[in-house]
Parts: structure tokens; C-alpha cells; sequence
């Protein structure tokens, strides 16, 4: 199952994202990319392996890397975030791919692990702002559940692994 998981820039999305992956009963992969604040201003992004809970700068305001809007995406941030994409891919139930924006739209940045999670990993949540889901979902050409509340996709969520946790007691 894909899960797009939509909201407005700066809404909190990642936050949320990186406190409900800690209280799921389930293996996570994939990257969470956290604000990092400066004089209580956003100041960028650390990417987070979520499976080895390595984290790298990811985007900052100034310095090396690839202009993205307010931001430059260093380039090992990407590349940090790939791999936890991958490997979170290939060994964990779920896999969180945060997040999809315009780079992404150019099929660059995280777009090359994104689409192979979304072939390959049993469950993934991919973030985007609203703005680009659409446009996220025809470039993939893959079948997503749109979530755009924090309460629904933890409902989702839970309810999923609980659900998993039955059929195995089950069988």
C-alpha cells in the first residue's frame, strides 16, 4: 500500500511523521527530514535514517549544493537519504520517503529511490505538499491513498499493523 501523506509547507508534517514512526509496532525505514532552527527561525533540514537513526544535513539557507526554492539540497544529504530510501525498502515493512517536492518533479533528488520503494517496499508513506500531489501521483503512475491529516494516518497506520498482528496470530 502507498500512502501520500499531503500538507501545507511547514505544517509540521515531518514532525509528526518522525513522533509517529517511534510509536508504531512495526520495522521502519527511509528518511524523515527534520527542521533544524537557528535564533528560533527554520534555518533547514537534517535527513534521518529511520532504520539506523543516522541523521546528515540534508537543505540549508546558504552554502554548497542544489538550489531548491529558499534552500540549497547538499548533495550528500541526498545521497544519505537515498540509501535509507533503498535499504528501507528492501529490509522493513515500512518505508517513509520525506519529502517529495520540486526537485523531485525534475526527476532528480530522491526520485530514483522513491520509485523503486514504490515498487519494491510492502508499505511506504511518501510526503509532498499539497500543491504537488497531484502531480506527484500521474508522474508515478502508481495507485496512493491521499491522507492529508496527522489523525488519519495514524489511524491508517495503526490500523494496518494491527490488522497484520491478527492475520499472523491467525495462521
Amino acid at each position: 500500500m502507498n500512502i501520500l501523506y499531503t500538507g501545507r509547507r511547514d505544517g509540521g508534517k515531518s514532525t509528526f511523521l518522525y513522533e509517529l514512526s517511534a510509536s508504531l509496532d512495526v520495522a521502519c525505514g527511509g528518511v524523515i527530514t527534520l527542521p533544524v532552527f537557528h535564533q528560533g527561525n527554520k534555518a533547514g533540514m537534517d535527513a534521518l535514517d529511520v532504520a539506523t537513526g543516522v541523521m546528515v544535513p540534508f537543505a540549508r539557507m546558504d552554502g554548497d549544493g542544489i538550489p531548491v526554492g529558499r534552500y540549497m539540497l547538499r548533495r550528500d544529504g541526498i545521497a544519505h537519504a537515498s540509501r535509507a530510501i533503498y535499504r528501507g525498502a528492501m529490509t522493513r515493512q515500512l518505508t517513509f520517503i520525506d519529502e517529495v517536492g520540486p526537485l523531485e518533479m525534475q526527476d532528480a533528488g530522491l526520485m530514483p529511490a522513491a520509485h523503486f520503494a514504490l515498487r519494491r517496499a510492502p508499505y511506504t508513506v511518501v510526503v509532498v505538499r499539497e500543491r504537488l500531489a497531484d502531480l506527484f501521483a500521474s508522474i508515478m503512475q502508481a495507485d496512493f491513498r491521499l491522507v492529508s491529516s496527522p489523525g488519519e494516518l495514524a489511524s491508517l497506520l495503526t490500523g494496518l499493523w494491527q490488522a497484520e498482528k491478527n492475520c499472523a496470530a491467525m495462521r
